[in-house]
């Protein structure tokens, strides 16, 4: 009888962990404009084109090529914030 008693001492130790006695589980907002705008898809395109050029740079080991794609995408970085600012984020108004 002990073992069943600790056995179910474990498991019911093992739910109030995850889960609160009254409270509901926790549940994550629904994100449906979630990186669904221009600046985000121009920022992610201009990224990318800067990291397939350091990946190229590293096939053709050109140190210089390397350091042009890094600046590529440190650019891709700052034109999405520049565009979301401009308006063209998700939120579609400027400065948010």
């Amino acid at each position: 009888m002990a073992d069943s008693q600790q056995m179910q001492g474990r498991r019911s130790g093992a739910s109030s962990r995850t889960q609160r006695a009254g409270q509901a589980p926790h549940v994550e907002p629904d994100h449906n404009s979630h990186g669904q705008s221009i600046a985000s898809w121009t920022a992610v395109a201009v990224v990318m084109l800067g990291a397939l050029t350091m990946a190229i740079a590293v096939v053709i080991a050109a140190a210089w090529l390397f350091v042009v794609g890094a600046v590529i995408a440190v650019l891709g970085g700052i034109t999405g914030k520049v565009l979301s600012a401009m308006g063209f984020g998700v939120s579609g108004h400027p400065g948010h």
